[in-house]
């Protein structure tokens, strides 16, 4: 090859490619990706189905331990023990213990960053129907959250 058009190459074409290939990327990533169908593929639905497992009653008396006694009172004013709270509830219910995808929406609260927390789960008929079910994590002033409403 000669020497020249490695040059050129050099200083062209490289320079162009840094610029071209980071710029395709961020046009996939914000623009083609967010149109793909959000729900999991069959694999990825097979494998959480996999890895769910049972649910105890010690199991639920834990988490509501573990909300009301260890973490407690978690509202906009102890805005550490509403993370622990969002990051607790997202880390039991996620692929890696109950086996489900979990997404978390932020929001504005006065100055604060808060969470809603999703979990979908795929319904088991031909119609593949949703059943949705709503909660809160936060807790009133002066209350562990177990009797808060």
């Amino acid at each position: 090859m000669d020497s020249g058009k490695v040059i050129r190459f050099c200083l062209v074409g490289l320079p162009i490619g840094l610029v071209v290939i980071p710029a395709l990327s961020i046009i996939y990533t914000e623009w083609f990706r967010p149109m793909q169908d959000a729900r999991p593929s069959a694999r990825e639905q097979q494998f959480a189905t996999m890895m769910r497992k049972p649910v105890s009653r010690e199991d639920l008396e834990n988490y509501v331990r573990v909300l009301s006694e260890d973490i407690g009172e978690r509202h906009t004013d102890k805005m550490e023990s509403l993370k622990a709270a969002a990051y607790y509830i997202q880390s039991s219910l996620g692929e890696s213990n109950m086996g489900y995808r979990v997404n978390r929406y932020k929001y504005e609260a006065g100055e604060n960053e808060v969470w809603n927390i999703e979990v979908t789960v795929p319904g088991t008929g031909k119609d593949g129907g949703v059943v949705v079910i709503g909660a809160h994590y936060d807790t009133v002033a002066g209350s562990p959250g177990a009797d808060d409403n």
